[in-house]
Protein backbone atom coordinates (compact mmCIF):
# COMPACT_ATOMS: atom_id res chain seq x y z
CA UNK A 1 0.00 0.00 0.00
CA UNK A 2 1.17 3.10 -1.05
CA UNK A 3 2.31 6.09 1.70
CA UNK A 4 0.08 8.66 1.25
CA UNK A 5 2.95 11.27 2.20
CA UNK A 6 4.85 9.86 -0.81
CA UNK A 7 6.22 12.30 -3.75
CA UNK A 8 4.31 9.83 -6.40
CA UNK A 9 1.06 9.73 -4.17
CA UNK A 10 1.51 13.81 -3.76
CA UNK A 11 2.12 13.85 -7.27
CA UNK A 12 -0.61 12.63 -8.22
CA UNK A 13 -3.35 14.19 -6.55
CA UNK A 14 -1.76 17.63 -7.51
CA UNK A 15 -2.38 15.97 -11.70
CA UNK A 16 -6.06 15.14 -10.47
CA UNK A 17 -6.57 18.91 -9.40
CA UNK A 18 -4.92 20.53 -11.79
CA UNK A 19 -6.97 18.38 -14.17
CA UNK A 20 -10.23 18.86 -12.55
CA UNK A 21 -9.34 22.72 -12.84
CA UNK A 22 -8.60 22.86 -16.77
CA UNK A 23 -11.81 20.86 -17.08
CA UNK A 24 -14.26 23.77 -15.13
CA UNK A 25 -12.25 26.37 -16.72
CA UNK A 26 -13.50 24.75 -20.26
CA UNK A 27 -16.85 24.50 -19.63
CA UNK A 28 -19.38 26.65 -21.54
CA UNK A 29 -19.91 30.34 -20.13
CA UNK A 30 -23.28 29.48 -19.55
CA UNK A 31 -23.19 26.21 -17.44
CA UNK A 32 -20.81 28.33 -15.22
CA UNK A 33 -22.69 31.19 -15.11
CA UNK A 34 -25.82 29.46 -14.27
CA UNK A 35 -23.87 27.83 -10.90
CA UNK A 36 -22.33 31.23 -10.03
CA UNK A 37 -25.72 33.25 -10.29
CA UNK A 38 -28.68 32.06 -9.49
CA UNK A 39 -32.08 32.58 -11.77
CA UNK A 40 -33.21 35.94 -10.69
CA UNK A 41 -36.60 36.28 -9.50
CA UNK A 42 -37.97 38.53 -12.60
CA UNK A 43 -39.41 37.76 -15.63
CA UNK A 44 -37.63 36.32 -19.14
CA UNK A 45 -37.54 37.94 -21.66
CA UNK A 46 -40.49 36.92 -24.11
CA UNK A 47 -41.57 37.18 -27.33
CA UNK A 48 -45.52 38.71 -27.53
CA UNK A 49 -47.32 35.20 -28.29
CA UNK A 50 -45.43 34.03 -25.55
CA UNK A 51 -46.18 36.52 -23.04
CA UNK A 52 -49.96 36.19 -24.63
CA UNK A 53 -50.02 32.44 -23.81
CA UNK A 54 -48.84 33.21 -20.41
CA UNK A 55 -51.14 35.62 -19.44
CA UNK A 56 -54.20 32.95 -20.72
CA UNK A 57 -52.50 30.30 -19.17
CA UNK A 58 -52.59 32.09 -15.49
CA UNK A 59 -56.45 33.53 -16.03
CA UNK A 60 -55.37 36.99 -16.34
CA UNK A 61 -57.10 36.98 -19.79
CA UNK A 62 -59.21 34.58 -21.23
CA UNK A 63 -58.99 32.59 -24.24
CA UNK A 64 -60.80 34.97 -26.43
CA UNK A 65 -59.23 38.31 -25.50
CA UNK A 66 -55.63 35.94 -26.11
CA UNK A 67 -56.64 35.93 -29.22
CA UNK A 68 -57.95 38.93 -30.14
CA UNK A 69 -54.74 40.34 -28.60
CA UNK A 70 -52.45 38.15 -30.68
CA UNK A 71 -54.78 39.54 -34.07
CA UNK A 72 -53.86 42.58 -33.32
CA UNK A 73 -49.69 41.45 -33.09
CA UNK A 74 -49.83 39.98 -36.11
CA UNK A 75 -52.37 42.83 -37.71
CA UNK A 76 -52.16 46.24 -35.64
CA UNK A 77 -49.55 46.07 -32.93
CA UNK A 78 -50.38 49.35 -31.04
CA UNK A 79 -53.66 48.30 -29.86
CA UNK A 80 -51.79 44.97 -28.18
CA UNK A 81 -51.39 46.22 -24.79
CA UNK A 82 -48.08 47.06 -23.21
CA UNK A 83 -47.90 44.01 -20.86
CA UNK A 84 -47.82 42.09 -23.22
CA UNK A 85 -45.33 43.43 -25.92
CA UNK A 86 -42.22 41.34 -25.91
CA UNK A 87 -38.76 42.72 -26.77
CA UNK A 88 -37.82 39.54 -28.97
CA UNK A 89 -38.35 39.42 -32.35
CA UNK A 90 -40.68 36.82 -33.47
CA UNK A 91 -41.95 34.84 -36.76
CA UNK A 92 -45.87 35.19 -37.60
CA UNK A 93 -46.49 32.02 -39.38
CA UNK A 94 -46.73 28.85 -36.82
CA UNK A 95 -49.33 31.60 -34.20
CA UNK A 96 -50.96 32.76 -36.82
CA UNK A 97 -51.94 28.87 -38.11
CA UNK A 98 -52.60 27.86 -34.47
CA UNK A 99 -55.05 31.51 -34.07
CA UNK A 100 -56.79 30.21 -37.15
CA UNK A 101 -57.34 26.72 -35.71
CA UNK A 102 -58.21 27.91 -32.16
CA UNK A 103 -60.98 31.02 -33.20
CA UNK A 104 -63.52 28.69 -34.24
CA UNK A 105 -63.80 26.57 -30.99
CA UNK A 106 -64.47 30.06 -29.05
CA UNK A 107 -68.01 30.83 -30.28
CA UNK A 108 -69.31 34.40 -30.30
CA UNK A 109 -67.63 36.05 -26.98
CA UNK A 110 -67.00 39.18 -28.62
CA UNK A 111 -63.18 39.30 -28.25
CA UNK A 112 -63.76 35.99 -30.38
CA UNK A 113 -65.70 37.55 -33.14
CA UNK A 114 -63.52 41.05 -33.36
CA UNK A 115 -60.44 39.02 -34.04
CA UNK A 116 -62.22 36.79 -36.68
CA UNK A 117 -63.34 40.06 -38.26
CA UNK A 118 -59.50 41.46 -37.87
CA UNK A 119 -58.61 38.19 -40.06
CA UNK A 120 -60.48 37.64 -42.49
CA UNK A 121 -59.04 39.44 -45.85
CA UNK A 122 -62.20 40.87 -48.16
CA UNK A 123 -59.83 41.24 -50.87
CA UNK A 124 -56.49 40.32 -51.94
CA UNK A 125 -54.04 41.20 -49.12
CA UNK A 126 -52.50 39.32 -45.88
CA UNK A 127 -54.62 39.53 -42.68
CA UNK A 128 -54.51 42.83 -41.43
CA UNK A 129 -53.18 44.55 -44.77
CA UNK A 130 -54.85 47.23 -46.80
CA UNK A 131 -54.43 49.70 -49.94
CA UNK A 132 -52.96 48.32 -52.80
CA UNK A 133 -49.00 48.48 -53.51
CA UNK A 134 -48.53 49.69 -56.83
CA UNK A 135 -45.59 47.70 -57.90
CA UNK A 136 -46.08 44.16 -59.66
CA UNK A 137 -43.73 41.78 -60.31
CA UNK A 138 -45.06 38.06 -61.54
CA UNK A 139 -42.84 35.08 -61.70
CA UNK A 140 -43.88 31.27 -63.12
CA UNK A 141 -45.54 30.82 -59.62
CA UNK A 142 -45.45 33.93 -57.51
CA UNK A 143 -47.31 37.28 -57.89
CA UNK A 144 -45.61 40.25 -55.72
CA UNK A 145 -46.81 43.49 -54.44
CA UNK A 146 -44.22 46.07 -53.15
CA UNK A 147 -44.19 49.66 -52.90
CA UNK A 148 -40.90 50.80 -53.17
CA UNK A 149 -38.43 50.00 -56.57
CA UNK A 150 -36.23 48.79 -53.71
CA UNK A 151 -36.76 46.22 -50.57
CA UNK A 152 -34.58 46.31 -47.94
CA UNK A 153 -31.47 46.70 -50.03
CA UNK A 154 -32.99 44.00 -52.88
CA UNK A 155 -34.55 45.04 -56.16
CA UNK A 156 -37.52 43.51 -57.12
CA UNK A 157 -36.08 41.13 -59.12
CA UNK A 158 -33.72 39.60 -57.02
CA UNK A 159 -36.46 38.94 -54.37
CA UNK A 160 -38.69 37.42 -57.52
CA UNK A 161 -35.65 34.99 -58.13
CA UNK A 162 -34.91 34.17 -54.26
CA UNK A 163 -38.51 32.92 -54.02
CA UNK A 164 -38.52 31.04 -57.02
CA UNK A 165 -35.16 29.54 -56.01
CA UNK A 166 -37.03 28.50 -52.66
CA UNK A 167 -39.31 26.96 -55.12
CA UNK A 168 -36.88 24.91 -57.04
CA UNK A 169 -35.58 24.12 -54.06
CA UNK A 170 -38.19 22.77 -51.94
CA UNK A 171 -40.89 21.56 -54.35
CA UNK A 172 -38.61 20.73 -57.45
CA UNK A 173 -35.54 19.14 -55.54
CA UNK A 174 -37.02 18.27 -52.25
CA UNK A 175 -40.48 17.00 -53.62
CA UNK A 176 -42.16 18.40 -51.09
CA UNK A 177 -45.87 19.07 -51.18
CA UNK A 178 -46.73 22.51 -52.66
CA UNK A 179 -48.55 25.20 -50.24
CA UNK A 180 -52.44 24.79 -50.39
CA UNK A 181 -54.05 27.95 -52.40
CA UNK A 182 -56.29 30.27 -51.08
CA UNK A 183 -59.62 29.78 -53.34
CA UNK A 184 -60.79 33.04 -52.39
CA UNK A 185 -57.95 35.76 -53.20
CA UNK A 186 -56.13 33.82 -55.45
CA UNK A 187 -53.94 36.04 -58.07
CA UNK A 188 -54.14 35.29 -61.94
CA UNK A 189 -52.41 32.68 -62.95
CA UNK A 190 -52.54 30.61 -60.30
CA UNK A 191 -49.72 32.20 -58.79
CA UNK A 192 -49.16 33.10 -54.89
CA UNK A 193 -49.68 36.49 -53.81
CA UNK A 194 -46.59 37.89 -52.28
CA UNK A 195 -46.54 41.25 -50.07
CA UNK A 196 -43.91 42.93 -48.95
CA UNK A 197 -44.69 45.80 -46.45
CA UNK A 198 -43.81 47.26 -43.00
CA UNK A 199 -44.57 45.60 -40.15
CA UNK A 200 -44.55 46.01 -36.41
CA UNK A 201 -40.70 46.59 -35.52
CA UNK A 202 -40.59 42.80 -33.80
CA UNK A 203 -42.40 40.77 -36.39
CA UNK A 204 -39.89 39.13 -38.95
CA UNK A 205 -43.29 37.96 -41.21
CA UNK A 206 -45.70 35.10 -41.15
CA UNK A 207 -47.26 32.81 -44.30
Amino acid sequence: MSDPASPRVRRSTVSIVVALTLAASMLPQAVVTAEAEPARSGDPRLATPQLIDRAVRRGEITEAQGALYLTWALTDSDRVPEEYVGDVPWSGTLPLLELQEELPELGDAPAAVAARSALRAKTFACPGTSGSLAQVKSTKHFYLQYKAPSIKGLTANQYAAALEAAWATEIGRFGWAKPPRDPVSYPKGGRYPVRVENLSSDLYGYV
